[in-house]
């Protein structure tokens, strides 16, 4: 017989809490017999329940991330049967959540989806994130995750223009160009 971890946390649930109460709704509720404008306002349900979830998942994740416990986390993430893109997408915003928990807040009111948190864990300049995070909460909320990445992109490079480094100062340093012979004397170029 297993507890759940709420039991072994001694935590009162909230049985009035809006989102258990909007669960309880939807779980209970009739599908057919509602009109088109009763289905849209579930889904609108379903997208704040699924939101919390979100948030809850990545937290939950996020802690293992910080307490080091990553073969758990790995065992976690593989129990989910989730898609490998899905898995990756999970861990990033695991990774965000362990360094700017404000994320999490907005993921589970709504606010921004689980692509724009995990959009921040692609950031170059990690450690600028949490004193920049109420700026970039700002920005998530008013755009799509992909205009999200382009103005993290942007903000990360000028934060490297800067520190002095410029983003051609970086792609020429990832340039290489060697020569080497193979076995059977041939001459190779990488470029």
């Amino acid at each position: 017989m297993s507890m759940s971890p709420v039991v072994l946390c001694d935590v009162e649930p909230v049985v009035s809490d809006a989102l258990v109460d909007a669960f309880a709704a939807l779980r209970g509720a009739d599908l057919a017999a509602l009109d088109v404008s009763g289905l849209q306002a579930a889904a609108g349900e379903l997208r704040r329940v699924q939101s919390w979830v979100d948030a809850a998942r990545a937290r939950v994740l996020g802690e293992l991330t910080a307490k080091g416990a990553l073969s758990t986390l790995t065992a976690v993430l593989a129990n989910d049967n989730a898609s490998s893109a899905e898995t990756a997408r999970r861990k990033k915003c695991a990774a965000v959540i362990a360094i700017a928990p404000e994320f999490a807040l907005a993921l589970a009111s709504g606010d921004v989806t689980v692509e724009h948190v995990a959009a921040v864990a692609s950031v170059r300049n990690k450690a600028s994130v949490p004193g920049a995070t109420i700026g970039l909460l700002a920005q998530a909320r008013n755009v799509s995750p992909e205009e999200f990445r382009r103005r993290l992109a942007a903000w990360d490079d000028a934060l490297d223009a800067d520190n002095g480094a410029s983003g051609a100062k970086r792609r020429r340093a990832k340039r290489s160009l060697s020569f080497h012979n193979t076995d059977d004397g041939m001459g190779v170029t990488r470029l």
